[in-house]
This record gives C-alpha cells, sequence and structure tokens, in this order.
C-alpha cells in the first residue's frame, strides 16, 4: 500500500476543473493534467489573454485548490494526441492579484516528484490513483516498450468519470502518469487504460524545468 505520507501529499496537491477533472501541482509550480479536461481548442482562432477580448478566446484555466481556493491559471503547453496539458501562472505584471494567488498556492502546497527512473519494460509495476471521488484505488501498469509514450493500467476498483487528469503515482509517491483514457471495467470488475507515461510524453524543455524545480 502506498504511505500514507504520500497520499497527504498528492491529495492536496490535486486540483480540479470547473468543466470536470483532476490535475496535480509537480515542481517548477507547473499543473499536469489531461488535455481534455482545458478548455483549450484547435479550430484555428488566435488565443488571447482576457483583457484583449473580444477579439479572441479566453486564454486561461480556472482552477480549484484543495482548500477550495479558485485561481486563474494559463496553459503552456496543451498535447492533444498524447493527452496532456500543463499550466502554470498568468503575468503577474497584468495580472497581479491572479498571479499572487497562484504563488501563494504553490508557497503553500508540497509539489508531487515525477518520477525519473524508467520502468522497465513489460515488468508489472504497481500504482495508486486518487479519485475525483477522494478515494484511493491501486493497480499495475506495464511498460510495452521504453520508447512509447503512454503505459497500459489495470486497476482492481472502477475508476468513473470525473478522474481525468488525476495522478498516478508508483510506492515512493512520485507521478508516472495521469489518468487519460478509461476503457471500462472487464469481467473481474478490473478497469483498464492507456495512459500517458509523463518522462516519455512530456516536452523535454517541461521535463527540464520540473527536474530543476524552475518556476516559469
Amino acid at each position: 500500500m502506498l504511505d500514507e505520507k504520500y497520499k497527504n501529499i498528492v491529495e492536496k496537491a490535486t486540483i480540479s476543473f470547473e468543466k470536470g477533472g483532476k490535475g496535480i501541482l509537480v515542481p517548477g509550480n507547473l499543473i499536469i493534467t489531461a488535455a481534455h479536461c482545458v478548455n483549450f481548442n484547435l479550430d484555428g482562432f488566435m488565443c488571447v489573454l482576457e483583457e484583449l477580448m473580444p477579439y479572441g478566446e479566453q486564454f486561461f484555466e480556472k482552477i480549484i485548490t484543495y482548500s477550495k481556493k479558485e485561481i486563474k491559471v494559463i496553459p503552456l503547453a496543451v498535447e492533444p494526441v498524447s493527452d496532456i496539458a500543463i499550466l502554470s501562472s498568468l503575468d503577474g505584471s497584468r495580472f497581479e492579484k491572479e498571479s499572487m494567488d497562484y504563488d501563494k498556492f504553490c508557497e503553500e502546497t508540497q509539489p508531487v516528484k515525477l518520477c525519473f527512473d524508467e520502468i522497465i519494460s513489460n515488468q508489472e509495476y504497481p500504482i495508486y490513483i486518487f479519485t475525483h471521488e477522494f478515494k484511493w484505488i491501486t493497480g499495475t501498469a506495464i511498460c510495452l516498450n521504453k520508447f512509447l509514450p503512454y503505459i497500459l493500467c489495470e486497476m482492481e476498483e472502477p475508476i468513473h468519470n470525473g478522474t481525468s487528469g488525476s495522478a498516478i503515482v508508483n510506492q515512493m509517491g512520485e507521478l508516472v502518469g495521469i489518468v487519460s483514457i478509461i476503457q471500462g471495467e472487464d469481467e473481474l470488475h478490473m478497469t483498464t487504460g492507456r495512459e500517458p507515461y509523463l518522462l516519455k510524453a512530456l516536452p523535454a524543455w517541461i521535463l527540464y524545468l520540473i527536474q530543476n524545480d524552475i518556476p516559469i
């Protein structure tokens, strides 16, 4: 089982989105979530900051923290194929209050470390997920090939809609992936899914910021 101290860190670092889904604070004052949890779209229109409306779309997301604080953040990268989005603080020179609110959240919240040790291919790897129902479930992950940007997960209990973007952590409480695709229950009531393997799926510059704890 996952140690209670790691559970506590993950739970307090987990945020929610207005439209549904979760995200997780990591070093570098970054939030990682599933791309389908954010309002970013690929329809070809320019995305701009709220102050420039109505000339473009709103380029921010509203998150809700563990302490029920509502904060606006900005997407830094959205990768719809791997279903990953990375968010951070708004520009403090134009959005001072929003930036200060986010900085305070980061100062008061211990981030979840990313696992930088590669998962051995074709070996079962214990994992744990904190669901949107505030429940921990256990399971295993398999990496079929060290070059693939995803892991195949099988959980011992059902995962319901709303858990997208939630952290998938290992026995050390380190972030391995996030919940993206849920394929439903099998005859044994196991939930399976192909989830982003963050060490392989995240952009290199994001990995560098996380590994060195460098805020934008």
